[in-house]
C-alpha cells in the first residue's frame, strides 16, 4: 500500500486530470511538515503524499476535501512511523525514470494553465552597438514592446503592441486569433498594395500562438523543458545545482533547429512546480562548446491556487567577432506587468475570426474559400479592383493579353470572388463573371463530339458496303 501511495505516476495522472477538468490543483507540502512529525519521512514521501486540495463550491466537497486530507495525514503517520529512517532523502534518492516521471507531470501541469490565462508581458530589447552598426542600425538603439496572450481552452488571441502609451490606449499594430479551427492575423503594414493594413484567414488550430508565453517558460524557438523530457535519450543530472537561488535538476538534449542540430539545456525547480530558472542553447556545428543564447528566470509570483508563475526573465544572446572572440550581442528583459488564471473573458467578441471586425481598407485574404479583395462598405470601385487584378497580372505574365477588367463596380462578396477566380483562370472577365476560358471548354467538348460522330458514319457505312 505504501508503494501504491508513493507512485508518482499516480501523482502524474492525478495531476493531468485535474488540471484538465479545469479545477485547481495544491500540493501543501509546507503544511504537511508543521503537521506530521519528522521521524524518518523523508522529503520526498511529503512531496508525493502532498493534499490535492481542489477547491469545491459546496459544502460536501469541502467536507470531503477535509476528510481526504484527515486520512491522507494519518497515512503520513503510520509512514513515518513504519518505513525505515533515511529511506528517501529527496528527489535524487528516486530512480531516474521516477524523477523524470515527476518532473515532467510537474512542468505539464504549470504549461497547461496557459490554456486559461491572460498575461501582458514588455519585453525591453538593448542591442551591442557594433552588433547594430554591422546591420546599419542605430548602434544605441532599445526596442521597447508588449505583447498580451489570452486562451480559453482551443480559443487563443495575442495583441501587440508598440510601447506603453499604445498599450495605455489599447493601439495595438498586429494581432492574431484562433477560434480552435480558423485563424485571422492582421498587420497594421501600410505599402502601395495594402493602405491600411493586411489581413490573412487560413485553417489552423492556433497552436503557435502559445510561443509567446511559452517564452517566460525559457521555451527556445518552441523547444520547451518538457520536449527534452519527454526525450528517452535525454541526460539529467541526478544531483541538484543551485541556479538563481533554487535547488534545480538539470536535463539536456539535442534539438533540431534549421536543419542544424544543437544541445539545449534546461535547469528544473520542483519548489517553483518544476518550472526552469534557467536554458542555454549550446552550438555543435560551427563553433562546438559556445553557448548561442540563455535565459533565466529571476523572479517568480505564486498565483491564487497555489500556482508559481515567471513575472521576470532575462535573455542574453552571443555572437562571434571576426577575430574569432565570443561576446554578447543583446539582452531582452521580459517583465509581466499583469496575470491573471481562469479569467473572465468575452469569448464571443473576443476569439471572433469573423473578417467584419477589421477597419475599412484592409487588404483581405481568405484562403479557406479563394477570395481576396479590400474590405470596405457598399462598392469598392474600379481603382480597388484594378490594384486586385494588377497584381495578379503581375505574377502571371503569361495571361496578361487575355485579361480585361470588368467596369462593373462590385462589393466584397460573391461578385469579387467571381472576377478573382476568373483571372487566375486567365480567361477574359465579362460583366457576369463568365470567362472566356469556359467558353472555349463547351466549343471543344461540341468539337470533340461532332468529330466522333462522324468517325462513327465512316466506320458504319464502310461495314455496310462490304456487307453488300
Amino acid at each position: 500500500m505504501v508503494a501504491a501511495l508513493t507512485s508518482v505516476p499516480s501523482l502524474a495522472r492525478e495531476a493531468k486530470r485535474r488540471l484538465r477538468a479545469g479545477q485547481r490543483l495544491r500540493v501543501h507540502r509546507r503544511s504537511f511538515e508543521s503537521r506530521v512529525p519528522r521521524t524518518g519521512c523523508s522529503s520526498a514521501g511529503l512531496l508525493v503524499l502532498g493534499v490535492l486540495d481542489v477547491r469545491g463550491a459546496n459544502l460536501m466537497s469541502r467536507i470531503t476535501r477535509v476528510f481526504r486530507s484527515s486520512v491522507t495525514v494519518a497515512l503520513l503517520v503510520l509512514y513515518s512511523a513504519f518505513v525505515p529512517h533515511g529511506h528517501a532523502e529527496s528527489l535524487s534518492d528516486l530512480t531516474r525514470a521516477q524523477r523524470r516521471e515527476f518532473l515532467l507531470a510537474g512542468y505539464t501541469a504549470a504549461e497547461d494553465c496557459l490554456d486559461d490565462i491572460d498575461v501582458t508581458h514588455r519585453i525591453v530589447q538593448v542591442f551591442d552597438p557594433q552588433y547594430s552598426e554591422s546591420f546599419g542600425k542605430d548602434p544605441n538603439r532599445v526596442i521597447d514592446v508588449f505583447l498580451r496572450y489570452a486562451a480559453k481552452g482551443a480559443k487563443r488571441r495575442t495583441w501587440f503592441y508598440r510601447g506603453a502609451e499604445a498599450l495605455e490606449q489599447g493601439d495595438f499594430s498586429n494581432s492574431v486569433i484562433s477560434d480552435g479551427s480558423l485563424v485571422l492575423s492582421y498587420q497594421r503594414t501600410k505599402d502601395d498594395e495594402a493602405k491600411r493594413g493586411r489581413a490573412l484567414l487560413a485553417e489552423g488550430d492556433g497552436e503557435s500562438l502559445r510561443a509567446e508565453p511559452l517564452a517566460l517558460y525559457c521555451a527556445y524557438q518552441g523547444h520547451t523543458a518538457g520536449e527534452l523530457l519527454a526525450m528517452p535519450d535525454a541526460r539529467m543530472q541526478s544531483e541538484t545545482e543551485t541556479i538563481n537561488g533554487l535547488e534545480s535538476y538539470r536535463i539536456s538534449g539535442v534539438v533540431v533547429i534549421n536543419n542544424v542540430e544543437y544541445e539545449l539545456r534546461y535547469w528544473l525547480a520542483p519548489e517553483r512546480d518544476c518550472l526552469p530558472v534557467r536554458m542555454e542553447l549550446w552550438d555543435l556545428a560551427d563553433v562546438p562548446g559556445r553557448m548561442l543564447s540563455s535565459r533565466d528566470v529571476v523572479d517568480f509570483e505564486q498565483l491564487p491556487g497555489g500556482v508559481w508563475f515567471p513575472t521576470k526573465l532575462v535573455h542574453k544572446k552571443f555572437g562571434v567577432r571576426p577575430s574569432g572572440e565570443g561576446y554578447e550581442t543583446g539582452t531582452d528583459t521580459y517583465s509581466v506587468e499583469s496575470v491573471a488564471l481562469l479569467p473572465e473573458l468575452d469569448e464571443e467578441n473576443l476569439f471572433s475570426t469573423s473578417p467584419s471586425q477589421l477597419p475599412v481598407g484592409v487588404l483581405f485574404e481568405d484562403r479557406t474559400v479563394g477570395m481576396r479583395y479590400v474590405i470596405g462598405e457598399g462598392a469598392l470601385g474600379d481603382e480597388a479592383i484594378e490594384d486586385i487584378v494588377g497584381n495578379l497580372v503581375d505574377e502571371f505574365p503569361d495571361v496578361t493579353e487575355r485579361l480585361r477588367v470588368s467596369e462593373e463596380r462590385t462589393s466584397p462578396g460573391a461578385s469579387v470572388e467571381r472576377n478573382v477566380a476568373g483571372s487566375r483562370d486567365g480567361g477574359q472577365i465579362d460583366a457576369t463573371g463568365t470567362t472566356a476560358s469556359s467558353n472555349r471548354t463547351w466549343w471543344v467538348m461540341g468539337g470533340t463530339f461532332a468529330l466522333i460522330s462522324i468517325l462513327i458514319v465512316v466506320a458504319v457505312c464502310k461495314l455496310w458496303g462490304r456487307s453488300v
